[in-house]
């Protein structure tokens, strides 16, 4: 079967050990929110998958991929410094958020220390909610956004969240970078808070 196979070319990894994780499919490579259980099917909470893709990235594992699809995403999601997240195309491998949950999709882990040298290539954020907020980088330095597009309406008739917040009350941000990165339909495209 695929699984036996995938047992064979991608066992349990050092990292997934390290982080004591069991991938729940075998047959996906190292890295892939798949391999973590992720159902990318727009109505499944793939949230825990894709905190342990992150986990396991954090424990010396590879690179977090996301595949082409709908990722429903109902939890806040962290990560840490050095984190890299690259999905198939930011109109491909989205990250959408479901109505009524007001919700950050994706947040440093710890707000109140330096986080550094994070990557977000490739994918989209879809929010539902005033309150959304696609990406918190609050204490985050040195991030590289490319190719990302974080919209709060995909439809483009309402104006929904906050598609990157700042906030440099409690740890500085700065250095990062952004580069063809598209955030419509949001209440605040990009807020700056001190």
């Amino acid at each position: 079967t695929a699984e036996e196979i995938g047992r064979g070319l991608y066992p349990r990894s050092t990292a997934e050990i390290s982080a004591n994780v069991t991938p729940t499919a075998y047959r996906y490579v190292y890295g892939d929110v798949r391999r973590y259980g992720a159902a990318v099917n727009g109505t499944t909470n793939d949230a825990t998958a894709l905190q342990t893709a992150i986990t396991v990235q954090a424990a010396g594992g590879a690179a977090v991929s996301l595949p082409s699809g709908r990722m429903r995403i109902a939890t806040t999601v962290t990560f840490g410094s050095n984190t890299t997240i690259r999905g198939q195309g930011n109109k491909s491998s989205l990250l959408v958020v479901p109505t009524g949950s007001a919700m950050t999709v994706l947040r440093a882990a710890n707000t109140a220390l330096f986080n550094d040298g994070a990557v977000f290539e490739d994918f989209g954020i879809l929010l539902a909610n005033t309150a959304d907020i696609g990406v918190d980088l609050t204490s985050v330095s040195r991030l590289s956004m490319r190719s990302v597009r974080i919209w709060g309406d995909e439809s483009q008739v309402a104006v929904r969240g906050t598609g990157v917040l700042f906030d440099a009350s409690v740890a500085s941000c700065y250095a990062n970078s952004f580069f063809d990165v598209d955030i419509r339909n949001c209440v605040k495209g990009v807020h700056f808070r001190e």
